[in-house]
C-alpha cells in the first residue's frame, strides 16, 4: 500500500478556544514583546509563544536580546514566514485552497515545508506532507476515473513537476518519496498525461528513479481494471465516490482492490488493542 494513503486530516482553521485566542492575540498585537521582520512585513509577538514553542526563534531572539534588541528577521517569502508563525501560535494550516486555487496551495505547501525544516517545525513538517498527499490523491483519484473510463488522463503537468523539480534541486528525500509514491498510485499511468514524461526529462534524478519504478512493474501502464478483485464493484459506479487504493502484479496477475475493501480489509485485520488514532499517528510518521 502506497504512503499517500491513509487519508489524514490537518487542521485548517482554530480548533479551540485556545487556539483561537492565540491566533487573534497574533494578530491584535496586544502585550507583545519581540518583533519578527521578513521583507517589509512585520509581526509583533511574544516570546513566551514564539521562543518556547520553536527552539530556532529560541535562540534567535536570545543572541538578539544579547545585543539589545528585541528583532529577528527570517529569510523567506512574507506570506510563507506568516503561515509558520501562526502555526507556531495555533497549531493551523490554512492554505485558502478554494479562494487561490490548488496550484496556489500546492506550491506554498513546499515553501512552508521548506521552512519548517530550516527550523526543525517537525510538526508543520508532517502537516505540509498530509497537504502534498491530499492534492497528489486527488490528482490520482481524477487520473485513474479517466482511465478506467477509456480517456486520456489529465494532470496540471506544470504545477506537479515544479514540486518534483523543487524537492529534487534542494535534495528533500522526503518530498521526493511523497511524489514517487504518486507514481506508483497512478499505477505509472501518469506516463500516458501529455506532456509528462518530455518536462520529466528536464529533471534527470526524478527521470532515473521514475525508470526504475518502470523497470519493477512493466505491467502496470497496460492493465486496466473494470473492478475490484474483492468486492467485484466498479468503484467510480456509484457517484464516485471510491478509487483504487492499490493496484498490484505478481507473478503475471493482477489484484485490484477499491478503497472500500482496503479500509475493510484493514479494520478486520486490526488487533482489538489498537487504540490510537489513526490521523495523529499518520500526522506524526514520516516516510
Amino acid at each position: 500500500m502506497s504512503k499517500l494513503w491513509p487519508l489524514v486530516v490537518v487542521p485548517s482553521i482554530p480548533l479551540t478556544s485556545a487556539s483561537f485566542e492565540n491566533h487573534q492575540m497574533l494578530q491584535l498585537g496586544q502585550y507583545s514583546d519581540a518583533v519578527v521582520l521578513c521583507g517589509t512585513c512585520r509581526w509583533n509577538v511574544h516570546l513566551n509563544v514564539i521562543a518556547t514553542r520553536c527552539a530556532w526563534f529560541e535562540r534567535q531572539f536570545s543572541e538578539a536580546r544579547s545585543h539589545g534588541s528585541n528583532e529577528v528577521v527570517v529569510s523567506a517569502h512574507p506570506l510563507v514566514a506568516y503561515k509558520v508563525i501562526v502555526w507556531i501560535y495555533t497549531k493551523t494550516l490554512d492554505l485558502h485552497e478554494p479562494f487561490k486555487g490548488i496550484a496556489d496551495a500546492f506550491l506554498t505547501s513546499l515553501n512552508i515545508w521548506d521552512m519548517a525544516n530550516r527550523l526543525r517545525i517537525f510538526d508543520l513538517m508532517a502537516a505540509c506532507q498530509e497537504k502534498l498527499k491530499n492534492y497528489l490523491r486527488n490528482m490520482v483519484t481524477s487520473m485513474q476515473r479517466m482511465k478506467c473510463s477509456g480517456q486520456l488522463p489529465m494532470l496540471d503537468v506544470n504545477c506537479v513537476c515544479t514540486g518534483v523539480s523543487f524537492a529534487y534541486k534542494k535534495g528533500h528525500i522526503v518530498l521526493r518519496n511523497i511524489f514517487l509514491d504518486f507514481v506508483k498510485d497512478s499505477q505509472l499511468w501518469v506516463l500516458d498525461v501529455p506532456g509528462f514524461q518530455t518536462t520529466m526529462a528536464t529533471i534527470p534524478g526524478f527521470q532515473k528513479d521514475v525508470t526504475d519504478l518502470v523497470e519493477k512493474s512493466p505491467g502496470l501502464r497496460t492493465f486496466k481494471p473494470d473492478a475490484c478483485t474483492q468486492c467485484n464493484k466498479d468503484p467510480f459506479a456509484d457517484g464516485n465516490s471510491s478509487h483504487y487504493a492499490h493496484i498490484k502484479s505478481e507473478d503475471g496477475k493482477f489484484t485490484a482492490i477499491c478503497y472500500r475493501c482496503h479500509v475493510e480489509n484493514l479494520s478486520k485485520n486490526r488487533p482489538a488493542s489498537d487504540v490510537v488514532s489513526k490521523g495523529v499517528a499518520g500526522l506524526l510518521q514520516y516516510h
